[in-house]
């Protein structure tokens, strides 16, 4: 029998068969739609906006998850819940022959290559032969991405290497030969993608920031009061020669 659990703000509002929770909150006074499913219906308790109010039971109806609770706790289908939990816990008592019983089948399911400890039943080199057989069954159903993703790599790997074709056997090429190097590992594995992202991100940063900072008329000022005079200075940028006396009083204080 599927069980279903609604909670509203934390707090549990119902706990039992899925096939009576519909009527237990319409016994409290709400209304579900012909066009409402019963999921829809027990989620939309949760939405004061959602949920709708049978006519007549506008003042009893619970409003906030408190009020919920409160009938939850009160109702005969959580005494009923309970009498059936303390039922069971007297016929399957933790330390009972029930629990012997499930060790064991866990035991006798365990593979002997697994640890008797491991909460895992098959052994290591089985879950990869069923992950493998998963991802192989994926590519029959659907290949489009995979032979996508070689396509456009195969044509990436030719554009690439014709940019570092025929270097020089020289201490020159050094510097070619590391970015070979680079983009074989930025573009074959998930530290390339991270290095994509963090690394070259930085940079692209960094060299944002300095070209922003050095074309700003302050800087600019700087640069050229170090190898001009003032006069020079402010005709080549085109500053008026109040803003370049308060430049250089700031640079001299």
């Amino acid at each position: 029998m599927d069980k279903v659990t609604v909670l509203y703000e934390g707090q549990q509002i119902f706990f039992g068969p899925a096939e009576t929770a519909r009527s237990y909150f319409e016994r409290l006074g709400f209304e579900c739609p012909a066009s409402q499913t019963t999921p829809d219906f027990l989620t939309s308790m949760t939405s004061p906006s959602e949920r709708r109010i049978r006519q007549g039971y506008e003042n009893t109806t619970p409003r906030n998850s408190d009020d919920f609770a409160r009938c939850w706790k009160d109702s005969p289908e959580r005494q009923q819940l309970l009498r059936d939990i303390e039922q069971y816990d007297k016929a399957h008592p933790l330390s009972g022959a029930d629990h012997e019983k499930f060790a064991l089948s866990r035991t006798i399911e365990k593979s002997r290559k697994q640890r008797q400890k491991s909460p895992y039943t098959l052994s290591y080199f089985k879950q990869i032969k069923l992950c493998m057989w998963r991802e192989v069954t994926k590519l029959k159903n659907d290949p489009s991405v995979p032979i996508v993703m070689l396509t456009i790599n195969f044509f990436e790997a030719l554009i690439i290497a014709s940019i570092f074709y025929n270097l020089r056997e020289a201490t020159e090429s050094f510097f070619m030969r590391g970015g070979v190097l680079f983009m074989m590992v930025s573009n074959s594995s998930e530290a390339g993608e991270l290095i994509q992202e963090y690394v070259l991100g930085l940079v692209i940063r960094m060299l944002t920031i300095a070209n922003r900072c050095s074309s700003t008329p302050l800087v600019a000022c700087w640069k050229s009061c170090l190898f001009m005079r003032s006069g020079q200075s402010s005709r080549r940028f085109g500053f008026p020669s109040d803003y370049l006396d308060s430049t250089t009083d700031i640079i001299s204080a």
